[in-house]
């Protein structure tokens, strides 16, 4: 799919000083209380994200393009496994030999840059969480599109869209019921293990003939071609833990995937994606489009253009035709360049160079160069900033965002919206309301790349 056209901006309109809106920015920052999700009030925008429903459509379908491609070149290009982490080798180079993979997960991280949206990570992935903070907040919208828009507007959902995907596993058994288990690592935290459970009864609620419970690790094991708790067998696994925590945290998440690729069962998120999430694949994309590669079709290029901004691996002594050395360029460019590990998480190997010293700088590049983990250089990009208004603080201000797209096969999500709440700390994986916030997201039919309703009030109001 070629990219789509920029759309010219515009911007809706709120009036959040109307006694209705107040009231419903306030029963909003009560349930938050209530349900303890999103961590904590302040993360919470009142204005939702307007985004034009072709551009919506669209956007879908080039992420959707873009992940297939990557599952394709890891193939072709690293038929040893060297893009995963070296404790996850086996698993993906087993998960491949087992068969066709299931249709992605994914929530890849992005930027919409004058209506395009680039990709800064993939991460294709099951154990992404914030499912039902994000389901909050679209619930919340609905309510906001008829009070403010009388319901104009197109709320997205994401829970149909899971489920969707669970129904097509549940298809793919080809039983009258199944027994599906939300597997979790011992070492999840309370918040995460009270959404886990929510997970298994909502699918419970949602999705008749299939039983899913939550099991640790510990709690399965394989008997003959079956994989069973103590319930009995289990049809399909959704792992809801990340597998980007440290090796020591996820050995026995890895082994008991291991054992149960040779198992009667179907496992989500599918573990050969572990060879396409890392930084390293945006990476070969990237360079084999600029350099015209005869791997990637024209129209293959033209998305990887669209999508994914200038990343390339940092090696030592890196020499290239064309890029000329990396470690020269990284130095010279700082302002304009992030440099990431290939494998981390939340954030925690990421150096953007514009908050750098030239010091700190030289520095970390000295350092990821000398790492035995690849680090990759890629573009800095950012967002036009919007205006966004907060529950608990009503006051509007001009922030940046990303927008990330939910993918469960071709089924429609609403995407996760984070909002930079530090201009000067950009590293949005970081779950720090200081930091970051999220808010729901409307589709409008109006030509607009985007449009946002975050008008500010006559006067600074709390609610």
């Amino acid at each position: 799919m070629p990219p789509l056209p920029p759309l010219p901006a515009s911007t809706g309109h709120a009036d959040w000083q109307r006694p209705a809106l107040r009231v419903w920015a306030s029963e909003t920052a009560a349930q938050l209380r209530q349900h303890e999700a999103l961590h904590e009030a302040g993360a919470y925008a009142l204005s939702p994200l307007m985004l034009p429903r072709q551009q919506m459509q669209g956007m879908q379908g080039q992420v959707h393009q873009l992940l297939q491609l990557a599952r394709r070149l890891s193939l072709q290009l690293d038929a040893e496994g060297r893009w995963c982490r070296a404790d996850q080798r086996s698993l993906v180079l087993a998960a491949r030999e087992r068969g066709p993979a299931l249709a992605p997960i994914a929530r890849p991280d992005g930027i919409l840059v004058e209506g395009q949206l680039k990709l800064l990570e993939l991460n294709l992935d099951s154990g992404l969480g914030w499912y039902f903070e994000l389901e909050f907040a679209q619930q919340r919208a609905a309510q906001l599109n008829t009070m403010a828009w009388g319901g104009r507007h197109r709320v997205p959902r994401l829970w149909p869209a899971i489920c969707n995907y669970v129904a097509q596993l549940m298809a793919c058994r080809d039983k009258r019921r199944c027994r599906l288990v939300v597997l979790i690592d011992a070492q999840l935290g309370d918040y995460d293990r009270r959404h886990a459970q929510l997970f298994a009864n909502r699918l419970n609620a949602s999705l008749p003939g299939l039983n899913a419970s939550v099991r640790c690790t510990e709690e399965l094991h394989c008997s003959g071609t079956s994989l069973r708790d103590r319930a009995g067998p289990v049809d399909i696994v959704w792992r809801f833990a990340s597998l980007a925590h440290e090796a020591a945290r996820t050995a026995s998440t890895l082994a008991l995937l291991q054992r149960a690729l040779r198992c009667d069962c179907l496992l989500a998120s599918d573990p050969s994606d572990l060879g396409v999430e890392s930084k390293l694949a945006l990476a070969a994309l990237s360079e084999l489009a600029e350099h015209e590669s005869p791997l990637l079709s024209t129209d293959e290029r033209q998305l990887v253009n669209a999508l994914v901004p200038w990343t390339r691996v940092l090696r030592p002594a890196e020499q290239d035709s064309t890029d000329g050395d990396l470690s020269t360029l990284a130095l010279e460019q700082r302002r304009s360049l992030v440099l990431k590990r290939t494998h981390s998480r939340a954030s925690l190997h990421v150096l953007i160079g514009c908050e750098c010293s030239d010091a700190q700088w030289q520095q970390a590049i000295a350092k990821a160069k000398a790492d035995t983990l690849p680090w990759v250089l890629q573009q800095n990009v950012s967002p036009t900033p919007l205006p966004f208004a907060f529950v608990g603080d009503s006051r509007s201000e001009l922030l940046g965002y990303s927008v990330s797209p939910f993918v469960f096969g071709s089924a429609e999500a609403a995407p996760y919206v984070r909002i930079e709440r530090n201009a000067e700390q950009r590293r949005l994986a970081v779950g720090d309301a200081r930091l970051n916030g999220i808010c729901a997201t409307l589709l409008v039919d109006e030509p607009a790349s985007i449009a946002h309703l975050a008008q500010p009030p006559a006067a600074a109001e709390h609610v």
